[in-house]
């Protein structure tokens, strides 16, 4: 096997991971780097010869994985890329909003570059995109040869996967981003527990430990303090969040606290999102809108809705394009709503 990082800066952004198993070429993630921009932000795409990677793995869409898949895809053109459902739909949301931000910053920025992809290239990659259904094998051939791909909940955020390659009887096994405790909005990792020959993890701490005596139950409890002493003296509580996966937590932990004890009158709590590349925020404070968090049945999680709102303030999922089979299970499933405080004058 050989492995070849494409992240030019190194540590978190841009990841980008070239393999070779056997006869067959592919690449993990292609992401940008939230820190630069322009050509900047890319990883080394150019490493690569025209048409010669055979598949695509996304383990999930924040843009530091994602953002520059159009690109890698539309160099490979004969490529497929295999994800999850819940990320099938994120993805072209993440990548619509990371192009307008781009089209904006050519300007801003005095980058003629950008766009550095167009709706075409887009398009095309939708396309290209396979749904790898949870720990269910997908065989990839070639020339004669097969490898297996496997994808299992890596928890993270709503989309989350680990990939698992078998080729030749030896195992191969990527992490991706994984993360082991439940949230209110997502199961924690169920990776497999049978033995594989090859480890290949990702972690953003690294060999950091956690502070002593800062568990995230007292964050929160931290948290709340703070902003119930902010909306009691009459002021608003701005919150900064990345749009997937945290805004949607904090959200439920909001909601639980408001059952509890509900907000002073004419409270406001504002979220500033972003999606890890320069997110644009409103001009306005729209009244926000509630958050279904889909049921356990759909790609293991308590799921946070799958697809943001063009206000970028509300979530909600397209429910037509959720299985039945997934999506109804009788009709019984207890849909959980995050009900927001609304902004006011």
């Amino acid at each position: 096997m050989i492995i070849q990082d494409l992240n030019p800066h190194g540590g978190i952004g841009a990841n980008c991971t070239a393999c070779k198993i056997g006869p067959f070429q592919f690449v993990l993630d292609a992401g940008l780097h939230p820190k630069y921009a322009g050509k900047d932000s890319l990883p080394r795409l150019d490493l690569l010869p025209p048409d010669s990677v055979d598949f695509i793995l996304l383990s999930h869409c924040h843009l530091d994985h994602l953002g520059s898949l159009p690109l890698l895809s539309r160099n490979h053109p004969r490529a497929p890329l295999f994800l999850s459902y819940p990320s099938s739909i994120l993805v072209r949301r993440m990548l619509s909003n990371s192009l307008a931000v781009m089209k904006r910053q050519r300007s801003e920025l005095n980058l003629p570059e950008l766009p550095l992809y167009g709706r075409s290239d887009l398009s095309s990659l939708y396309e290209r995109m396979e749904v790898l259904p949870l720990e269910e094998t997908t065989l990839f051939e070639k020339e004669g040869h097969a490898i297996e791909i496997t994808a299992y909940h890596a928890g993270h955020v709503a989309g989350a996967v680990s990939f698992e390659l078998k080729y030749d009887g030896k195992r191969t096994f990527f992490t991706g981003d994984v993360l082991f405790n439940d949230l209110r909005t997502l199961d924690g990792a169920q990776l497999p527990r049978h033995p594989i020959d090859t480890l290949v993890m990702e972690t953003t701490r690294g060999g950091a430990e956690r502070p002593a005596g800062r568990q995230r139950e007292a964050e929160i409890v931290r948290l709340l303090q703070d902003v119930r002493k902010v909306l009691n003296r009459g002021g608003s509580a701005l919150i900064p969040v990345f749009a997937l996966g945290r805004m949607q937590e904090m959200l439920v932990v909001l909601d639980e606290a408001r059952k509890k004890k509900g907000p002073p009158p004419h409270s406001r709590i504002l979220f500033w999102v972003g999606h890890g590349s320069g997110q644009p925020h409103p001009p306005d404070f729209p009244e926000f809108q509630p958050c279904p968090i889909f049921p356990q049945s759909i790609a293991k999680p308590r799921c946070p809705a799958l697809a943001p709102q063009d206000s970028a303030w509300g979530t909600s999922p397209h429910a037509g394009h959720l299985p039945s089979k997934q999506w109804h299970d009788g009709g019984k499933h207890a849909f959980l709503h995050a009900r927001f405080l609304h902004a006011r004058g």
